[in-house]
């Protein structure tokens, strides 16, 4: 299996097959995150940097790298320990700004239209992501009335997608990369 480090632009620098240890968490309803060790090397301080991204080759997560440690292990050499947070984290840096409400939609609708109005759509240009695309599948039909404001967009998110039982992603679309 192969890790894929990609910088800001979600362009690859480096593709990794060798590592010491890699534990991959995906988060059904909730952030997942994932934790690499490596060799301490010059190369792999070159590869690895904060607010990079990584993904595999088997998989359509991207994580974003929000930690870099380097430790002893019990042989005596040094450690990369890389640690990163599933890109869902990014809902959780905003807030429902102005109130959304929404009556007789799904659970799908009602998360489209949080992130659509706080991401992409905003009437704050500061607020506004490019390139954040949104593609939510219709896989359930009750309805349902639901409001949000001042809420934290990744926690509501997260409460409906408990509530019922949906899971949430964040991936990179292969045709604009």
């Amino acid at each position: 299996m192969n890790i894929n480090v990609l910088i800001k632009q979600f362009q690859g620098i480096a593709v990794v097959d060798t590592f010491t240890s890699l534990m991959w968490c995906e988060g059904y309803y909730d952030v997942g995150a994932l934790d690499v060790q490596n060799e301490a090397t010059l190369e792999n301080l070159k590869i690895f940097k904060k607010q990079y991204f990584i993904t595999r080759d088997d998989d359509t997560n991207v994580y974003r790298i929000e930690a870099i440690e380097i430790d002893t292990n019990e042989d005596g050499d040094d450690v990369l320990i890389i640690g990163a947070v599933d890109c869902k984290a990014i809902l959780s840096q905003r807030i429902t700004w102005s109130q959304v409400f929404s009556r007789n939609v799904t659970a799908e609708q009602f998360i489209k239209n949080i992130i659509d109005v706080s991401f992409i759509h905003t009437d704050d240009v500061n607020r506004k992501i490019d390139n954040f695309l949104l593609d939510i599948p219709a896989l359930t039909t009750e309805t349902t009335t639901r409001q949000s404001k001042y809420d934290d967009i990744g926690e509501k998110v997260s409460q409906i997608c408990r509530e019922t039982q949906l899971g949430s992603r964040m991936s990179l679309d292969a045709d604009n990369n």
